[in-house]
């Protein structure tokens, strides 16, 4: 705990406007303890806070397999450990207890909040291993939503399909396997109506497991935010044409964007 209390002592050290820098001091004492643990976690846990560190920027922590995440989370919640949607070990309770950690962290609402369920996976990570863990984890995801009533399943892919807005793989991942097409057509104009990155935005047209809705997506996309995405007529037009859209629906789409 040397390390911990050294970050205490020296908050300031390592947090700035832009980053918090106590993020893996925070994983290796949490990790320790979970080795002894429950009540060991949620002693380090009060330590933490009383130390006015935030336990949600733990880095890299692991736990043993068999771990109590359930009667860990109970109580740290219960003893107000951890920020509401802040649930800094829900990526390792995915791993070992999918429904479990599902029903604690996102079916209640007051605290849901679909990044808790990817701790510990950096958004920012390109490692393939991860990449994929990432992936696998929005499909038993997107499984879940197509079990459930319309308007909830719309809901939950909504908030999720923000959550991995950094993550292209999972977020494709996520609109290929929901069965309900209107669902999919409305994740994929609402992330085209966001400032993405323009280049992968466009290129994902071209993956969809339904090429119809991207098409209809297309037509249906606000004016604005198409002309951000393609910048010229004859940008839309090729993406158009390698799309295999039908003259006439090309014609029209390209007239309601880009006026002639």
């Amino acid at each position: 705990m040397e390390g911990l209390d050294y970050v205490m002592a020296h908050r300031e050290m390592f947090i700035s406007t832009r980053s918090v820098g106590y993020g893996e001091i925070l994983g290796k004492a949490i990790k320790l303890a979970a080795k002894n643990g429950v009540t060991e976690v949620l002693s380090t846990l009060e330590s933490i806070k009383a130390g006015g560190l935030d336990s949600f920027y733990a880095k890299n922590v692991e736990f043993p397999e068999g771990f109590d995440f359930s009667a860990l989370y109970d109580h740290a919640k219960d003893a107000e450990l951890l920020k509401k949607g802040a649930c800094f070990f829900g990526g390792s309770w995915m791993e070992q207890d999918s429904e479990g950690a599902f029903d604690a962290l996102i079916s209640d609402e007051a605290v849901s909040n679909f990044d808790q369920l990817f701790t510990d996976i950096p958004s920012s990570s390109r490692d393939s291993e991860q990449l994929q863990q990432g992936i696998n984890r929005t499909k038993w995801l997107a499984e879940k939503f197509n079990d459930m009533q319309y308007e909830d399943a719309a809901e939950y892919a909504t908030s999720l399909a923000d959550s991995l807005k950094q993550q292209p793989e999972a977020w494709q991942e996520l609109v290929n396997d929901l069965q309900e097409k209107e669902i999919r057509i409305d994740l994929i104009k609402k992330s085209f109506e966001t400032t993405w990155n323009l280049v992968r935005l466009r290129n994902q047209l071209f993956t969809l497991k339904e090429p119809e809705d991207g098409v209809e997506v297309l037509e249906r996309i606000n004016q604005g935010p198409a002309r951000y995405l393609f910048q010229t007529r004859q940008k839309l037009q090729e993406t158009l044409d390698k799309m295999k859209v039908a003259p006439d629906r090309s014609d029209a789409i390209l007239n309601r964007i880009f006026h002639p």
